[in-house]
């Protein structure tokens, strides 16, 4: 869960506004850090095929942009999601073994 700060400047503040946003206030500036230590795990990837679109490193807009689109549906339940994602890998991965161990 965000804390309410973050989520209000999340939740009002264009995209590309939010990072100097988050940069005025401690819980802004901890979010910033957890959002670097992301990008610099992830970021490598960019939104177009071409070499000419900055990484999501350079220019975090569109994963803010992804945040934000999730924000806004606050009645998915993406926790749950992730755990029916994973049981139903699990399921065709064992049902894979079972069939090359045949």
């Amino acid at each position: 869960m965000a804390v309410e700060p973050v989520r209000q400047v999340l939740q009002s503040t264009p995209s590309t506004e939010i990072v100097p946003a988050l940069r005025t206030f401690p819980e802004g500036q901890a979010f910033l850090i957890d959002l670097r230590a992301y990008l610099e795990e992830y970021g490598q990837r960019a939104e177009g095929l071409s070499l000419g679109h900055p990484s999501w490193l350079e220019d975090p807009t569109s994963v803010i942009e992804n945040l934000q689109g999730y924000m806004a549906q606050p009645d998915r339940d993406l926790a749950a999601e992730l755990a029916a994602s994973t049981e139903g890998r699990d399921l065709l991965v064992a049902e894979a073994r079972r069939r090359l161990a045949g």
